[in-house]
Parts: structure tokens; sequence; C-alpha cells
């Protein structure tokens, strides 16, 4: 269930089919690789996952926004590749810091630069076999409240868009505190 200022919708934002123990904190990011916002604070959000690598889960979900970005969904098709190549943070890190360079051409060179397979990868360009993954991204994020980019949710619930990326610092920051506090070890 997740929470939104309008009101509670029983969405799954969240990811699944995970193994592994579920961290403390998860964050959710909907994000659009042409949107200029989402590259200022992609070095912040990388150290942030690393820096909480195994305590917060962070998990980016596209949210092109067509009417604004021609190439928002492509760039979404082409990161989607690259995960079921097991690549999605290498292409992620290259789209979200160019989102002046995502023609076709630009997204076949990161694809090559960071060790796809890409005959895999033409096949799955051309066939648009990750377009539903994505509607369904932008479907739930529409229903969740998201209306711009980036936009953050933390254990579900959406946070207010002018806090920004320090806003969400923080409250994962509180998130991580109080599940300390519950499990009864000492916060740092």
């Amino acid at each position: 269930m997740i929470q939104t200022n309008r009101q509670e919708h029983a969405l799954d934002i969240r990811t699944s089919g995970s193994i592994s123990i579920a961290p403390a904190v998860e964050v959710v990011q909907f994000g659009d690789y042409e949107c200029k916002e989402c590259g200022l604070v992609a070095d912040m959000l990388q150290a942030f996952r690393h820096r909480n690598d195994g305590i917060v889960r962070f998990t980016y979900k596209h949210f092109p926004r067509v009417a604004l970005h021609r190439h928002a969904l492509q760039a979404a098709e082409a990161a989607e590749s690259a995960r079921a190549q097991g690549k999605f943070w290498q292409m992620h890190n290259r789209l979200i810091v160019n989102p002046d360079r995502l023609r076709l051409d630009d997204l076949y060179e990161y694809a090559g630069s960071i060790g796809l397979d890409m005959a895999r990868f033409t096949s799955d360009m051309d066939d648009e076999v990750h377009i539903p993954t994505i509607r369904n991204h932008i479907y739930n994020g529409t229903l969740a409240g998201v209306e711009r980019t980036p936009t953050y949710f933390v254990d579900g619930v959406r946070l207010d868009g002018a806090g920004g990326v320090r806003s969400l610092l923080e409250e994962t920051r509180l998130a991580l505190v109080a599940r300390q506090c519950v499990s009864g070890t000492r916060a740092k």
C-alpha cells in the first residue's frame, strides 16, 4: 500500500521477485532520461546507492514524459534491454548524464561501450520488447500520483517534490533510524 497526498492506492511500486533479505528501507525513483533535474542529481544518487548498499534498496522506475521529451521512451527501452543483460546501472549511468545525447545511434554507442550483446540489443529495440514494462511503470506511477520527474518514494510513501533529493536523503535517514530503533539496534 502506498500513501499519497491525495488518497491511498493499493499499488505495488516496489520491486518484486527478490530472493535476498529485505533491506531496511526501500527507495523508488521515477525518472526520465531527458529530464535535466534527474541528470543534475544523478551523481548524488549514485553515491547514495553505493554508500547504503545492503541497507537501502534503490529502484529506478521509468516515467518518460514523451510529450516533452522525444527520446526519453527510447532511452528507457535501452535501459531495460541492458537490464535484461544484467547491465542496467551501467546503461543508466550513461543515459542519465547525457540527456542531450539520446538518439538511436547514441544508444547503440552506449550499449557497445558497456559490452552488451549487440544482436540481442538490436532485436530488443527493433521489436520494442520492453515497452510493456515501461508502460507499466508509467501506469503505476500515474496512479501513485507521479506528475513530474524525479519523484521519490521511501517505503511506498511519496515525498513532496519540492524538497528534491535532499528531502529524499533526510527521509531515508529517518526511516533507517526508525527501523534501527524498532529492531533494537543502535542507530549510527
